[in-house]
């Protein structure tokens, strides 16, 4: 369980980290937003 809260965190900062370093465009913005919705469903 704390595995997997960990591993939801880091990749949930990695999306923060590849909007910032994408500018935030509205395309990264959507991709990074559309990952951490289907993790969010993998429960």
């Amino acid at each position: 369980m704390v595995k997997f809260m960990i591993i939801r965190i880091f990749s949930y900062i990695s999306i923060v980290m590849m909007i910032i370093n994408k500018g935030k465009t509205n395309k990264s913005y959507d991709y990074g937003k559309n990952i951490y919705y289907y993790q969010l469903w993998q429960d």
